[in-house]
């Protein structure tokens, strides 16, 4: 019979395995192509590389956090940043729909090219498109 203190342990292991397991599936970020995780700034219109690294920053935060997450699960909240990022600069803002659809199609890039790194020529040609600015016909582009 198991005593408490080692119930609770074994449900304390199993309880962390299963929250890593779940974080798994997350596709790590390769620092030396894209650069480390940072949050956004207001100071410059981003990039999609900007906006790449800030999902970065998040899905650090939320595994210190041990929450389970996928980098779609953020796009509200990166929404809400680039929306006042653009006001503050002045910049004309899309519906939030529009950005909304845009970011889901950055991430859905993003994973793709990773998947094809190892085709060098494209990875290497995909990479000069990450730097441009994170507007209505760019994201296309990549």
């Amino acid at each position: 019979m198991n005593s408490p203190s080692s119930t609770s342990q074994d449900e304390a292991t199993t309880t962390s395995s299963t929250i890593e397991n779940q974080m798994s599936h997350m596709l790590k970020h390769d620092v030396n192509v894209f650069g480390m995780s940072t949050d956004l700034t207001d100071l410059n219109l981003p990039t999609h590389l900007d906006i790449l690294r800030y999902y970065f920053y998040l899905s650090e935060r939320a595994k210190t956090e041990q929450k389970k997450f996928s980098y779609k699960s953020f796009n509200i909240q990166v929404q809400d940043k680039l929306i006042g990022i653009w006001e503050k600069l002045g910049v004309e803002i899309m519906s939030k729909n529009t950005v909304f659809t845009k970011l889901n199609r950055l991430l859905d890039k993003y994973q793709d090219q990773i998947k094809h790194k190892k085709n060098n020529t494209k990875f290497s040609e995909s990479l000069d498109l990450w730097k441009q600015f994170f507007t209505l016909d760019h994201v296309d582009a990549i």
